[in-house]
């Protein structure tokens, strides 16, 4: 799964600094750079998230529940009852100081598989703040929405 990816990323280049994470199943019409700007600024492991109107598709990612400075309280993944309409792609960045949480994460009831999983994880145990996409994701991760999505590109 994917957090098992990435500790082995870890593990096996012997990471210590701040990491990018996303998956690689999407399009995007917007640059990463506000993204990085606001995590030099705030300095703690950092989310993305989108406002989603649609319950089925909140039911369907991560769930963030956030304060007025865009803090991270708490996280659902694929929830039934999702505690916000703030959506959360697959788009994180980890700040080394976090990296130790992320090494003792699987051994301390981390699900393996969802990114989010980590990021839900993290977020009980360290300060993390949420960044709002700027723009749209197009996820292309199965035959169905890679179709639909290139019906929209021509």
């Amino acid at each position: 799964g994917a957090v098992r990816d990435l500790l082995l990323a870890i593990e096996s280049r012997a990471i210590d600094e701040d990491i990018l994470v996303m998956a690689a199943d999407n399009i995007l019409d917007f640059s990463f750079k506000g993204f990085l700007e606001y995590f030099k600024e705030k300095r703690t492991s950092l989310i993305m998230c989108h406002k989603e109107p649609s319950l089925e598709k909140l039911r369907r990612t991560g769930v963030v529940e956030l304060d007025a400075e865009m803090k991270v309280i708490s996280m659902q993944e694929k929830p039934a009852e999702p505690v916000s309409h703030w959506a959360v792609p697959p788009f994180y960045i980890y700040s080394a100081s976090d990296l130790p949480l992320i090494r003792h994460a699987l051994e301390d009831g981390c699900g393996y598989d969802a990114p989010g999983n980590l990021a839900r994880y993290l977020c009980g145990r360290t300060t993390m703040h949420a960044w709002e996409m700027p723009g749209r994701r197009y996820d292309v991760g199965t035959l169905d929405s890679y179709e639909e999505v290139k019906s929209i590109f021509g």
